[in-house]
């Protein structure tokens, strides 16, 4: 149970040791909502099977029929860092250009 909400456990591990120092992961554990199937906490361990950091998902709530996360928070577990995502004014019908998914576009961080 997360937040009240029954989940599935699922675990991530990479197929070999070279994936995994690529991703810098050892292992991914999501508990995923067994009725919206969205993430509510996924946890990251180090390359040395330690604690590196847990998302929580937190207000999620219908915007337009599709399940969507206001909130992100983010503990970095090595650093003792803490992020808080928020997001807003969410609207999955708004048209978006093509233009803003090209390799420059992204590069810049338009």
């Amino acid at each position: 149970m997360i937040d009240g909400h029954r989940t599935f456990i699922v675990e991530a591990t990479p197929v070999d040791k070279k994936t995994a120092k690529e991703l810098g992961y050892s292992k991914v554990t999501q508990w995923v909502d067994a009725e919206i199937w969205m993430v509510r906490k996924a946890t990251f361990d180090s390359l040395r099977g330690k604690p590196l950091k847990t998302i929580y998902t937190k207000e999620i709530k219908q915007v337009q029929g599709i399940w969507s996360a206001h909130q992100l928070k983010v503990e970095n577990h090595k650093t003792g860092h803490t992020t808080k995502f928020t997001f807003s004014d969410i609207d999955y019908q708004k048209e978006i250009s093509d233009d803003l998914f090209t390799e420059r576009a992204l590069r810049r961080g338009l």
